[in-house]
């Protein structure tokens, strides 16, 4: 098993700190998180500033990269350039920030995986941020990740089954190096079958883990977030920046 995890996505809460010592303590842990947390209630993208960054350094350490909310779309024009360009092409009727949030959920996880690929050597973990353990089951193999089955349906009006990959899996180096050559050339024809559309990031993951043969293993993860910073089930209808988020991160820390 490998002892190295990643841990990626918005920046996790205290619980989710604690919870993971514990259950991978015999692990390595990195952090690859954005500067930012978007918040649907005020409509608001939350930019850290430099106090924020030294305040997050030191609860999560020194294995932390921090991307920068405007940097990364230069990394999405890099390696995803026509999936980009579809996003910009059928959601034109989104602002800015809209259209930046709906492609950052989808493709800011590719970027971290893409730029982590020099700190592995044999294997690695990957676990979303987004994330809490129902139960303390870890997979002692390789080249695995945790799948679900749901029902699902984009008109409402009739139930289909799909399966869908969460964020958690292992990789051997060479299967890590081939999932980050599927996803190029996923995204890049992503929108070749017009108008037939998936963008469920999970479901995609399960389609692409699926062609690496990787074994799919079926268990409950919790998906968890802030109770006042709630970024999925609804999509945000985020219009402004601002530069600072002390009150969030207090409250995510549990800092009076």
């Amino acid at each position: 098993m490998s002892n190295i995890l990643l841990n990626y996505g918005l920046v996790p809460d205290i619980l989710k700190l604690k919870e993971r010592k514990l259950l991978f303590k015999n692990y390595k842990h990195f952090y690859y998180i954005p500067d930012y947390i978007p918040d649907s209630k005020t409509h608001t993208v939350y930019i850290f500033d430099d106090n924020d960054i030294d305040f997050i350094h030191n609860i999560l350490g020194s294995n932390i990269k921090i991307f920068k909310y405007r940097e990364l779309y230069s990394f999405y024009e890099k390696y995803f350039k026509q999936y980009v360009d579809g996003v910009k092409t059928v959601f034109a009727h989104k602002n800015e920030f809209e259209l930046l949030n709906d492609l950052q959920e989808v493709l800011n996880e590719y970027i971290y995986f893409y730029d982590f690929i020099n700190n592995v050597d044999d294997e690695i973990t990957v676990l979303s941020n987004s994330f809490r353990f129902y139960d303390e089951d870890i997979v002692q193999d390789k080249n695995w990740f945790y799948y679900n089955r749901i029902l699902y349906s984009n008109c409402l009006k009739e139930k289909v089954n799909y399966n869908i990959a969460y964020g958690y899996f292992n990789f051997t180096k060479e299967k890590y190096e081939r999932f980050i050559e599927i996803s190029k050339k996923t995204f890049n024809a992503f929108f070749d079958d017009e108008p037939d559309f998936d963008f469920d990031a999970e479901r995609l993951r399960y389609n692409m883990l699926s062609d690496l043969k990787m074994k799919p293993i079926s268990l409950k993860l919790k998906k968890t977030y802030h109770k006042n910073f709630k970024t999925f089930g609804r999509k945000p209808h985020i219009n402004r920046f601002h530069y600072g988020c002390k009150h969030i991160l207090k409250e995510l820390y549990d800092i009076r």
